[in-house]
């Protein structure tokens, strides 16, 4: 691995920590802020909810995918300068796009487990 991919790492690893004590130590923090954390934090989310992982495994998880992007986001910051900004904006067009509908489906996945929630709750208060 070259070295400038593990400061990368090292980096996303930054970022990530960043991202999981901005959300943790604010629970009263404004809708804004709280929707930027939500955002960043949706894939990594999903993967830990889709696969029922266990908490450590879930925190691996979680501050893995932030070193992989920024060893990725150094690696192409590497490439000669005309391939470097097309690359890089290809790359932040997926993350964003990736995140976004990661976000939407978890979202979704949520609504049902509430309208299910809902039925239930209907079905044992009808019978009273």
């Amino acid at each position: 691995m070259k070295k400038s991919m593990g400061i990368g790492a090292v980096i996303g690893l930054g970022a990530g920590i960043a991202l999981a004590l901005v959300g943790v130590s604010n629970p009263g923090a404004s809708r804004s802020l709280q929707s930027i954390v939500d955002f960043f934090g949706s894939v990594p989310t999903y993967f830990v909810m889709t696969y029922n992982l266990s908490p450590p495994t879930s925190v691996i998880v979680f501050f893995t995918y932030w070193a992989v992007i920024g060893a990725i986001v150094v690696l192409l910051a590497g490439f000669p300068a005309k391939i470097r900004y097309i690359l890089m904006a290809v790359f932040l067009i997926c993350f964003v796009t990736g995140h976004g509908l990661i976000q939407a489906a978890m979202e979704r996945e949520m609504q049902a487990i509430m309208d299910s929630l809902g039925q239930i709750l209907k079905q044992v208060f009808a019978g009273r």
